[in-house]
């Protein structure tokens, strides 16, 4: 705050210091001149309207005028900085406080800001006319008329940027909207939830694939629809996979924690508007041109700094609070674990994405991410060593499009849970709340991921070939189809099985893809028999190509450390059939 008040003085004292420099240096000389303080002899001893001092006296009404403007200009952004501070102060924690002031704040000071910046830009110019006709006796107008153009177009800029700027930023979500009518189960179950904590329910719903939950009072744009209105609440279909309903009911009663009591206005009113503001001051730094902002950015960023340790304590303050919203409608059990999935997956989702570009790049186009999500990242934590994952879940600020939350540890500790009860089990276990309460939810999850295909390719992240490798994809398709029989032929599908599938094949096939891979598991009732594409397969292949695969097969079936009497049976089937010597 220190470096930011610094910058702010600096920046703003610069013009109505060489305002005053300029007025002073020429009044002294002035004074030495005629013996005595020009002002008094202009404006006080009457002789202004004398022949012989009407020029000069006019000189020194335009130089006090300058010097008494770039007084004025000071005084009003030092008063700026106390007002800022003084408010800050004021406010404190208080969010009722926060949420009036400080959006009446922000117009005040637009107002005040636009008018010092247009004097500014009048003391500059006459200050370089005046100083430079005094220093050297004539002027050079086209450099001074040019100074004079740049500030006010500068200055017109400025006001034009400023009172563009946003109280409220429209949130972008890829998301679609739940109509009650078309989704009631997950419309009651949300608002049964709201009337267990009396707190407003939410005027949308929308659901998106991305694993992250929240509620805000913010305008959200989405896909195909008007810019939403009012209270939205966004639910992630992946993270309901991954959830059963108690821990859903548990996280969504955290963020409907937030529309009660105190919080609401907070909600409502500053939080929206101090993200709006932080995002405005990002443009305006970030715009061609933006050292004539410098002045107004140093400013509004002050205000910034000191209305933003308000809301990093009442941030911190509101989540604690909410989250005894969530254990209120469940307990600390249930919502520390929903808490901890969120903690643990939602870091893996720009995994899936890059993972994503690459196969669209490939030619590889996925029908349905939340169902990739749900596996991988199942697959991805099950093998993991239980202190990696809590150290990853306990240091997790879980991200939100407008606020800031405490660790996971932090919120652990509020809510008094330990968290050496956490395990992998229970983490990976698969709660299916999304499967009672949403209606067709394959098919809205698969216009969703096509949305998120498009998005890729329209951005330049990704781009579809003209044409696929079929033949590769063919080999490929087999390799799986092989491995999937063998991870599955126990009727046990082990996470370190799928592991260890993965990990050998990406080393011995070019372009072995994880996700591919997994869907032929998950897909294993529909997939060719395992002998049938041994006798198929094993045509084309040569005698390393098919010991190089039946070692891969045998690696799969030892990974569990249970080499069972059904994948002796495929491997020895299989090495009859292609005539392989094994020792």
């Amino acid at each position: 705050m220190i470096g930011a008040l610094i910058f702010a003085l600096i920046v703003n004292l610069v013009i109505p210091g060489i305002g005053f420099f300029v007025s002073y240096w020429i009044l002294n000389d002035i004074g030495s001149k005629i013996q005595y303080d020009p002002v008094i002899v202009c404006n006080i001893l009457a002789v202004k309207n004398s022949t012989e001092m009407k020029s000069v006296c006019d000189l020194v009404e335009n130089l006090s005028l300058l010097q008494n403007a770039s007084i004025g200009v000071a005084a009003t952004c030092l008063g700026l900085i106390i007002l800022y501070i003084i408010t800050g102060l004021i406010c404190g924690k208080n969010r009722l406080l926060n949420s009036i002031i400080f959006p009446i704040l922000i117009p005040l000071t637009t107002i005040i800001i636009s008018i010092l910046f247009l004097v500014d830009g009048a003391i500059i110019t006459y200050a370089a006319y005046i100083g430079e006709s005094w220093l050297i006796g004539r002027v050079h107008f086209i450099l001074i008329g040019g100074i004079g153009l740049a500030s006010l177009a500068g200055s017109m800029k400025l006001i034009t940027s400023i009172f563009s700027i946003k109280k409220d930023i429209d949130l972008f979500q890829l998301a679609k909207l739940i109509e009650k009518d078309d989704q009631s189960d997950l419309w009651d179950f949300v608002n049964s939830i709201a009337n267990d904590l009396k707190s407003k329910p939410p005027d949308n719903i929308i659901v998106g694939l991305e694993p992250t939950f929240y509620a805000t009072g913010a305008n959200v744009k989405i896909l195909g629809k008007e810019t939403l209105k009012g209270e939205t609440l966004f639910i992630s279909l992946s993270l309901m996979r991954l959830f059963n309903k108690e821990e859903l009911k548990s996280v969504i009663g955290h963020e409907l924690g937030h529309f009660r009591g105190s919080d609401i206005h907070y909600t409502l009113k500053f939080a929206p508007v101090y993200r709006g503001l932080q995002h405005s001051i990002s443009e305006l730094t970030d715009e061609e041109g933006s050292i004539v902002n410098f002045p107004a950015v140093s400013m509004l960023s002050f205000m910034m700094q000191i209305f933003s340790i308000n809301e990093r304590r009442i941030s911190r303050e509101r989540e604690f609070e909410a989250d005894k919203a969530a254990i209120s409608v469940s307990s600390s059990d249930v919502f520390a674990m929903a808490l901890g999935k969120v903690s643990v997956y939602s870091v893996l989702w720009d995994i899936l994405k890059q993972n994503n570009i690459k196969r669209l790049n490939e030619g590889k186009i996925s029908p349905n991410l939340s169902l990739i999500f749900e596996d991988s990242s199942r697959y991805d934590i099950s093998h993991e060593n239980v202190k990696n994952v809590l150290e990853k879940i306990l240091g997790t600020r879980v991200s939100h499009p407008t606020d800031t939350h405490p660790t996971t540890f932090e919120r652990y500790e509020n809510i008094n849970f330990d968290y050496q009860k956490m395990n992998i089990e229970e983490l990976t276990k698969k709660g299916k709340s999304s499967v009672s309460l949403i209606k067709n939810l394959d098919s809205i999850e698969e216009e969703l991921t096509q949305v998120e295909h498009h998005l890729r390719i329209k951005l330049g992240h990704a781009e579809l070939p003209e044409d696929t490798e079929t033949e590769s994809a063919s080999y490929l398709n087999a390799i799986y189809t092989l491995a999937a029989g063998m991870v599955c032929a126990d009727g046990k599908v082990l996470p370190e099985e799928i592991n260890e599938a993965e990990a050998i094949g990406k080393s011995l096939f070019e372009n072995f893809d994880s996700v591919d891979f997994r869907a032929f598991c998950n897909n294993f009732d529909e997939i060719p028999h395992f002998d049938e594409v041994v006798d198929i397969f094993g045509k084309s292949l040569d005698s390393d190509q098919k010991k190089i695969i039946y070692d891969y097969l045998k690696k799969i079936a030892l990974s569990d450390d249970d080499f069972d009497e059904t994948e002796q049976k495929l491997l020895e089937n299989l090495s009859n059939k292609w005539k392989l010597k094994i020792k």
